[in-house]
Formats: C-alpha cells, structure tokens, sequence
C-alpha cells in the first residue's frame, strides 16, 4: 500500500506540473474514479486558491523552517502508514507542490535572499483587454496578397501551385499537394503576431507549430531535392521522412539545420541573442558561420550570437523548451529580461523597466491561458520585484527593501 499511496502523490505534483504523460494520466484518472473520496481529494489539493492560499500562508511564517520540517515530515518513516486520501494531509501535499514547484499553478522561488512581500499595483486602465495569446497567424502567398487565417472559415483558401492551402476544423492549415507535374515554386510565409501561436502541416506531411512573434518560410509545394525553410522566432517541427529529400532548416544567418526525419524545436529570436536548436527525436547536423555539429537526442546546439560558433549542450528539462507548445510558462532560474520578453510576446504587451533591471531569477511554471494579472501577480510571490499596469505597458521596479 505504502509503494501506491507515494506514486499517486508522485503523479499529483506531476499533474500540477503538467508532466504527466498519457499512461500517468490514464492511472490518475482511473484512481480518481475508484471512488468518491479519491476525486474529492483529488479536487482540494488541485484546486488553484487554495494553493495560492496556501502559498500566502507559508509567506507570512518562517519558510526555512516550514521546508525543513516539510522536508523531515516527507522523508519521515511513517510515510508507509498512510493511506490515500483519508489520512494523507491535504496541506503536506500541497505544500510538496509548492514548495517542488507544482508548476500548473505557478509557484516560484528566486535565487535571492528573503524580502518583504511585494503586492501587484494596477494603475490605468488598459488599452483594450489584455488577454492571453491565441491561435492567429497571417499567410503571405506568393503574389504578395495576405490572408488573416483567424477570421477564415474551414475550407480551401487559396491554391499555390500544385498545391491546395485547406483550413481544418480545429483552426490549423495544410498545404495539399492535388495536381501532379512541375509547376513553379512558389513560396509562402506564415507569420504569427506577438499573442498568436500557430500550428501548419507542409506539402511534404513535415507539421510545425510557431510560437508567439514567429514565421516560417516556404515553398507551397517541394521538388525533388532538399526541402528548404527558412524560420524566425521560435519553431517546432515533426519532420516527415523522405529518402533522399534532407529538410533544411535555416534560422538567420548564424544556424542551418539539416535533418531527415526528426523532431526538434529552434528557437532564434532577434531579441533572444542565442539562436538554439534542441532534438528530441532523430538526428540533426547543425551548421554555423564556425563550425558544424551533430545532435543526439535530449541535446541542444547554441550558436553563439558574437562569435557564431556552435556549442552543444545536454537538455536537462525537455519541458522547459517545449512548454510553449504545450500551453505553459516554465522558468528553471530564467533571469527577469528573459521572463518579460516571453511575457511581452504572448500577452502583446510592452516592458518598461524602471531603474535597473532587479537581478532576480524565476523557478516554476504558469499556464498559459492566465490572465496577465494573474502572472505578474504570481511572479511578485518572489517578493523581489513589482509591478504596474499602463494601458499596454507593465512597469517593472525593484521590491520596496531592494537598494
């Protein structure tokens, strides 16, 4: 009983992290519904107030002490004693989440020392809602014309070549190829604006998603040869293999990747400084101004913006790098500027900073569809950094004790 009782608790920090996979999900729900008690338990220690509540309440005690004991009362022998979900304490769970960064309901710490704590100000009213970002994203065909994809309806748009662009139910497009011989190339863009996120699927079968403030050039229909993109911002691609036929990511002028049939996020920011390209599947050669690297899977090549030259690194949170894809902020110690930029694209919103920028780092997660308050409400948890509203813009300050 002991060994179930700690892997459902393990599984519920992993939903709130929003971690689990596909078998997890299936247990946790089929436990939910092996009785009544089991989904109202269920339902307390998920419940975002009341880890928010929570959370203010181990702000106005001593943390360190609360972690110490937390920790001592986790690793305590009478853990094998318990039973779910009558004697299992809905504070020590959800205390576990916050404190090991339950990251579906944003918890942060900073790697700083304590301050006091720091309230979010709202001052003005906005310039229409600021909401979270959505599924829009323009095509620019090859006459030059544009199509605003998030006010078509479902159906064929327009024809490009050989090929047939289809709008799909769910939102996304595709490009189908229909008629057979040579006709010209004719290249397409697909342009996500800062609060839009996108999802197409090539002539080829290669699909791809574009974050916030992205694009992805292309031609409507590929020839024989290599099949060429080129990207700006943040793209993930799931390849459709092709024997023969390498697809060519090119990312500016610092990073060209070469892949036949894989899965990989590039991320190339004109504001991000280093452009990286992360494998999760396959193998990908990654070419720069200086050199040129292979991935394996679960590593990341980082061209770096002075010098050009490629770097490769080991990914230790895949989630992380693909939390935009899956509706989520996770920061793993990102500095402030990092944290806002990613704000600023999503909600369409501009940073101003004033003073200096507070040196504070973010631990922990948010989902995406929070309202901006709610984020920068979460983010002021760290008690090192303050925030107000004007109109389109946040004001960003130090924490009140900061110098």
């Amino acid at each position: 009983m002991g060994n179930e009782q700690e892997y459902i608790e393990t599984l519920i920090v992993r939903f709130l992290q929003g971690s689990l996979s596909a078998i997890e999900a299936e247990l946790l729900e089929n436990w939910k519904k092996a009785s009544p008690g089991n989904a109202l338990f269920f339902e307390r220690v998920t419940d975002r107030h009341a880890l928010l509540e929570k959370l203010q309440q181990f702000h106005r005690h001593d943390v360190e002490s609360e972690w110490a004991a937390l920790q001592e009362r986790i690793s305590g022998s009478d853990r094998a004693s318990r039973t779910l979900p009558a004697r299992l304490s809905w504070l020590k769970l959800a205390a576990a989440a916050i404190l090991l960064l339950a990251a579906g309901y944003a918890v942060f710490t900073m790697v700083r020392p304590k301050q006091s704590p720091v309230i979010v100000q709202t001052e003005g009213l906005p310039v229409g809602p600021i909401v979270p970002g959505t599924q829009k994203a323009f095509i620019t065909l090859a006459d030059g014309s544009t199509i605003t994809l998030d006010s078509t309806t479902s159906g064929t748009l327009a024809q490009q070549g050989n090929a047939a662009i289809v709008k799909l139910p769910g939102g996304a497009i595709a490009y189908r190829p229909e008629l057979t011989g040579a006709g010209h190339e004719m290249i397409n863009t697909v342009r996500t604006p800062n609060g839009g996120i996108y999802q197409l699927t090539l002539s080829d079968g290669t699909q791809v998603w574009l974050n916030a403030a992205s694009s992805i050039t292309f031609p409507a229909t590929f020839g024989d040869g290599e099949r060429a993109v080129r990207i700006t911002g943040e793209v993930y691609f799931e390849v459709a293999k092709s024997a023969g036929r390498p697809f060519i990511v090119q990312a500016g002028d610092r990073q060209r990747v070469e892949v036949l049939g894989t899965h990989f996020n590039i991320s190339a920011y004109p504001d991000g400084g280093n452009i990286k390209t992360t494998l999760l599947e396959g193998a990908v050669r990654v070419s720069g101004p200086g050199n040129t690297v292979r991935l394996k899977p679960g590593q990341q090549a980082v061209s770096e913006a002075a010098s050009g030259s490629i770097n490769v690194v080991a990914v230790a949170d895949m989630a992380q790098v693909l939390a935009w894809k899956n509706g989520l902020f996770i920061f793993d110690g990102s500095p402030l500027e990092r944290t806002m930029q990613e704000i600023a694209r999503w909600y369409d919103v501009d940073i101003v900073y004033e003073g200096p920028a507070p040196a504070v780092n973010f631990r922990g997660s948010i989902p995406r569809q929070e309202g901006i308050a709610q984020v920068l409400e979460m983010l002021s948890m760290t008690q090192a950094v303050a925030f107000r509203m004007e109109g389109r813009k946040v004001i960003v300050t130090a924490g009140k004790d900061r110098p």
